[in-house]
């Protein structure tokens, strides 16, 4: 017990204020997590269990340095860049609804960007990488 400390990322709670050099970090983690998996011979890094989407969401975090409340922002600013990116009516893409708990909505916003990403280089006419790295130029502009 005594001097040890947990190696543990913690996905509770957000304890420093949003920052958005954090969050865009965050997102450029994400979107090329995400196409990275759908490229892997083993398929989704989202789509497989809770488990899995948790561990690659939570080395996500990790390297960007973000906390809980910045990787929120960033998904949904995320959402919006693809959108634009691949040139699709921002009118008729929903909006995803949050779920009050923040680890559900952490896991729902995941599943649906990674939709987002593959309809997205469709619509555009492009490779999956291309609309991400599109996306995060968008961000970060």
């Amino acid at each position: 017990m005594g001097g040890s400390t947990s190696q543990a990322y913690d996905l509770r709670v957000s304890r420093e204020p949003l920052d958005p050099e954090r969050i865009a970090k965050f997102a450029a983690a994400l979107a090329f997590g995400i196409v990275e998996g759908r490229s892997d011979s083993l398929g989704s890094r989202i789509r497989s269990d809770d488990l899995t989407a948790l561990l690659c969401i939570s080395a996500w975090m990790r390297r960007a340095g973000a906390e809980l409340g910045d990787c929120l922002h960033g998904m949904l600013q995320l959402r919006a860049a693809l959108v634009r990116a691949a040139g699709m009516d921002e009118r008729s893409e929903p909006v995803p609804l949050l779920h009050s708990d923040e680890k559900v909505a952490l896991l729902n916003l995941a599943r649906y960007l990674e939709d987002l990403v593959r309809r997205a280089a469709l619509v555009g006419e492009m490779p999956e990488h291309d609309v991400a790295s599109r996306a995060i130029e968008l961000l970060v502009a």
